[in-house]
Parts: C-alpha cells; structure tokens; sequence
C-alpha cells in the first residue's frame, strides 16, 4: 500500500531487521515492513491490505475473537513452534499467529 502511494516502504528479512534493530529478538520472525518516514502509512489501511493479501494466499483472518493462549510444540530440534490458539470459540489448529493487537 505504501509503495502504492509512493511512500518508501520495504519487506526485511529477520537478519536485515536485526541490523536495523539489533535489540530486536528475530528468532521467531518471518520478516517484518519497515517504512523509512514511519508514521505515514495509516495502520488500519495497513492491516486491511495486509489481511487481503493473506487470505488472497490461503490464510483465513478471524475477527472478533479472543486468544485466550497460544499452543506450542517443540519440535524434533528443540525449537518452540505454534501448534494452534485457543479462543472462547474452542482451539484453532494452526502453524502461525500474528499479534495485531498493537501490545
């Protein structure tokens, strides 16, 4: 969206996003946006964009719905994963949550 609009924007690798932010954990991040004049892009315009592209790839976005907790297995090489989220709505099974909760 931002490059859409002409605002510099770019996809980082969790290893670039380490050199830009040494003190951020990377070890469980996919890749992360960074928008050099950050503060430019309007959040909810970016979340929309964001869901749209993922469920246009197979992801299912579900709203209003509390987790109450996240599962996680650790593999056969001692690395935590996520199994699945439990809601109110029961436990969804899933290999990846995002917090878009901004907290």
């Amino acid at each position: 969206l931002g490059k859409a609009y002409g605002i510099e924007s770019h996809v980082l690798s969790p290893a670039e996003t380490k050199d830009l932010y040494p003190l951020m954990n990377v070890c469980d991040v996919s890749g992360t946006l960074y928008v050099p004049s950050d503060g430019t892009m309007d959040p909810a315009g970016t979340c929309t964009t964001l869901a749209r592209a993922a469920t246009a790839n197979g992801a299912s976005v579900i709203e209003n719905c509390p987790v109450g907790g996240i599962q996680v297995k650790v593999d056969d090489y001692g690395v935590r994963r996520v199994t699945g989220v439990q809601t109110k709505y029961g436990t969804i099974q899933t290999t990846c949550a995002i917090n878009c909760a901004g907290e």
